[in-house]
C-alpha cells in the first residue's frame, strides 16, 4: 500500500473517557498475566494481551468511540482518509520495564491510549520515538484554542511524557520503544492499537 502520508506525523490529545472505569475492566479481563505476548521478545516487565481485544464485549464500545473521535480530529491532516481500527491490547509495565525498539506491520497508524500513568515529577519514563529522518511533524490539541498547534522535531530520539488518557497516534512504521524508569506506581497500563486506511 503506498503510504498517503509521506512525512512521519504524530498526533496527540486528551481522550474524553471513564478511566477508573476502564482500569476495572482491564483488571477483570478473564486472560489477564495467562495470555502474555511479549515474554519471549526481549521486554523486560512488560505484559501484553492479544491484539482482539477490540472484537471483546468489554471493549467493543471504546474501541469503536477512540476509531470515531480518531477520524473526527485527524482526518483533515491526512488528506481525509477514515481509518479504521483492526488491533488493540492491554499493555501492562511494571516498574523499570522496558519495551524494545520497534514498529507495527500491516497498519497504516498505531496509537497508544494511556488509561494509568505516573504524575510523580521525578519520573523517567515515556514513549520513546527514534526519529530517523528527523522530520517527524508533531500535532498537539489545544483544548484552549481549539485546533492543533503545529511544530516539527528535528532530534534523532525523543520522550513523549503522557498524561492521563492522552491519545498519541503516529505513522506504524515510525520506530518507538517504552521506559518505565523510576515509576512511583506499580502499574503503567495503556491500549495499544493498529488502524488501516
Amino acid at each position: 500500500l503506498l503510504k498517503i502520508v509521506h512525512q512521519p506525523k504524530i498526533f496527540i490529545f486528551n481522550f474524553p473517557y471513564n478511566s477508573k472505569k476502564l482500569i476495572q475492566k482491564i483488571y477483570n479481563y478473564d486472560l489477564l498475566y495467562r495470555d502474555n505476548q511479549k515474554i519471549n521478545d526481549g521486554h523486560k516487565k512488560v505484559y501484553q494481551s492479544k491484539d482482539n481485544l477490540n472484537k471483546k464485549k468489554g471493549f467493543r464500545k471504546i474501541s469503536k468511540f477512540m476509531e470515531s473521535l480518531i477520524n473526527k480530529y485527524i482526518s483533515k491532516y491526512i488528506q481525509n482518509k477514515n481509518l479504521k481500527l483492526i488491533k488493540m491490547w492491554i499493555v501492562i509495565t511494571k516498574n523499570s520495564g522496558v519495551m524494545r525498539k520497534h514498529s507495527h506491520f500491516n497498519s497504516d497508524f498505531s496509537g497508544v491510549l494511556y488509561v494509568k500513568v505516573d504524575k510523580n515529577k521525578s519520573y523517567q519514563g515515556g514513549l520513546k520515538i527514534h526519529n530517523v529522518m528527523q522530520n517527524i511533524e508533531i500535532y498537539s490539541y489545544s483544548k484552549e484554542k481549539k485546533s492543533f498547534q503545529k511544530s516539527i522535531n528535528r532530534k534523532k530520539s525523543f520522550v513523549l511524557r503522557p498524561n492521563k488518557n492522552d491519545l498519541i497516534i503516529f505513522n506504524s512504521y515510525v520506530e518507538h520503544s517504552v521506559m518505565n524508569k523510576n515509576s512511583k506506581i506499580v502499574d503503567r497500563i495503556s491500549l495499544p492499537f493498529d488502524m488501516i486506511f
